[in-house]
């Protein structure tokens, strides 16, 4: 299981799990602390997104989602591996 670090001027945190799962714990922890003024999510001491507004880099989760769900073909083979991809492309490191 990998640990993250979430981080902002108001706390910091500890998450071991998934990368969705930091990411979620990063927008909830955001939302909590406002004003926030952003969240940095880190693993090993490398900063591997940011969280701003309720957006991860820029990018909604939500919206790779309705990108997913829209087309049958997008769909993934399970909802681990559907959270895993959004993940991914909420922190740039995919092309969906």
């Amino acid at each position: 299981m990998t640990t993250y670090t979430l981080t902002s001027t108001k706390a910091s945190r500890e998450l071991s799990g998934s990368l969705m799962a930091a990411l979620e714990a990063a927008i909830a922890l955001e939302a909590e602390l406002q004003p926030a003024y952003g969240v940095t999510v880190t693993r090993n001491g490398e900063t591997i997104a940011e969280v701003l507004d309720g957006t991860v880099d820029g990018r909604d989760p939500a919206a790779w989602w309705e990108w997913h769900d829209a087309d049958a073909q997008r769909w993934s083979g399970s909802a681990e591996e559907a959270e895993e991809r959004c993940a991914r492309w909420v922190v740039g490191e995919s092309d969906d």
